[in-house]
């Protein structure tokens, strides 16, 4: 029987801390290993010169395995093999993992012995945890010895113009261009595809409660109360709620929306050759829709520190200006505009592009989302966020007060 060993690694925030997990995926079987919660510095600093790889040949050849340790700079790190509701917990936590490695290692078995074939390493860009865990996953590849790579033929799609029936372009490509988990594929040349990202889910919450208990917002909107006209004393409110809940922090990082796929994905269709509309040929178009579920967002005071467009909407909210009223409304457009306007950490690979193999060379594409592979291939993209948010935390709307002096209209 032939198939597939495919092993990938991931590493779950939470909370400034996170924990590490390991699936792997046969034919007919995955399991997960998972270590308790450890910080992000630990798993950057790997040893790998002092990392023992028994478990970890185990782990790519596909035996049983209690127990897996990474070796770090801080000591060794367990991960232990889950049981089923360890898996259901883990799995649910996925939308907001990163990729760190992903292994595959074609198998096959011969009256009960199985042998292991070629094996392939792939890394994310600008994964600074794969630093580490790399040169181990090398090793482990080079201990087992697998049989060297069967060179493919020279893989020619077409020249510009010429006009390649689809089946002789796929018995072109069968040997050297592997999908796994590939949804909305194109081979070959002088093709458009055209993506349309939906991002959508449930309403979010914003708990503005832990702003609102800071002393110097409160302070500022008791001092509002009393001269809701002075537009010095308004500003000072919405730098308050902007840098009150933690004091005057910048942070380096871009605020993101979390994004979940919604369709199948690694665990549910994991195949030898895994595609979901592909389109062979040449000077074609392809349309493909992809919708995600947003899973995470950026905490309330993020929000107000990013934006001071709504810390002067959420000022003008809580201390309506004299003659106005606090507009619940108003404010919630506010902040569905401003998590609209955010960055996405998409849970997949989005958009690559791919010159045909050279010869003797193989191409393999894991978990992505509208891919061209060919040459003088063009891909356009349209992105739509309909997200909403209620915010929570916040006073019931009271009418603005009136000044001593001032007569009521």
């Amino acid at each position: 029987m032939d198939g597939h060993i495919l092993i990938r690694l991931y590493w779950i925030p939470h909370d400034g801390t996170g924990r590490l997990l390991v699936h792997r995926h046969m034919p007919g079987r995955q399991e997960f290993w998972e270590s308790s919660r450890i910080s992000e510095s630990t798993v950057a600093k790997i040893d790998a010169g002092a990392q023992d790889t028994t478990e970890w040949r185990r782990l790519l050849c596909g035996m049983p395995l209690g127990t897996l340790t990474v070796t770090t700079a801080a000591g060794p790190v367990a991960l232990y093999l889950l049981g089923q509701e360890g898996m259901r917990a883990s799995q649910a936590r996925l939308g907001l993992a990163r990729t760190i490695a992903d292994v595959s290692i074609r198998s096959s078995e011969v009256a009960g012995t199985v042998a292991l074939g070629d094996g392939l390493l792939s890394i994310p860009r600008r994964e600074r945890l794969a630093v580490g865990i790399l040169p181990v996953l090398r090793r482990t590849l080079a201990d087992l010895a697998p049989t060297p790579r069967l060179t493919s033929p020279a893989l020619k799609l077409a020249e510009p113009g010429e006009i390649v029936p689809a089946h002789e372009l796929r018995l072109r490509l069968a040997q050297v261009i592997r999908l796994y988990d590939v949804r909305g594929g194109q081979i070959g040349n002088h093709n458009l595809q055209v993506n349309r990202f939906v991002l959508r889910g449930p309403k979010q919450r914003l708990d503005f409660a832990p702003v609102l208990r800071n002393a110097p917002v409160k302070a500022a909107m008791h001092t509002l109360l009393a001269d809701q006209t002075n537009a010095h004393l308004r500003h000072e409110l919405a730098d308050a709620l902007r840098h009150g809940a933690t004091g005057w922090t910048v942070s380096a990082q871009p605020l993101l929306l979390s994004a979940r796929s919604t369709q199948p994905g690694f665990f549910e269709q994991l195949l030898a050759f895994d595609v979901h509309g592909l389109q062979v040929g040449n000077q074609g178009t392809q349309h493909n829709t992809f919708v995600y579920t947003v899973v995470a967002v950026p905490t309330a005071a993020a929000l107000l520190r990013a934006h001071p467009e709504l810390a002067v909407d959420l000022a003008d909210y809580l201390c309506p200006p004299v003659g106005g009223d606090g507009d619940r409304g108003a404010l919630r457009s506010r902040i569905d505009h401003t998590l609209a306007n955010l960055n996405v950490d998409w849970d997949r690979n989005r958009n690559c592009n791919y010159d045909s193999p050279r010869p003797g060379a193989e191409l393999h594409v894991f978990r992505t989302d509208g891919m061209t592979v060919g040459h003088h291939n063009r891909i356009r993209t349209v992105k739509e966020i309909a997200i909403h948010a209620e915010p929570q935390g916040l006073p019931p709307h009271r009418p603005p007060e009136r000044r001593h002096g001032i007569a009521g209209p």
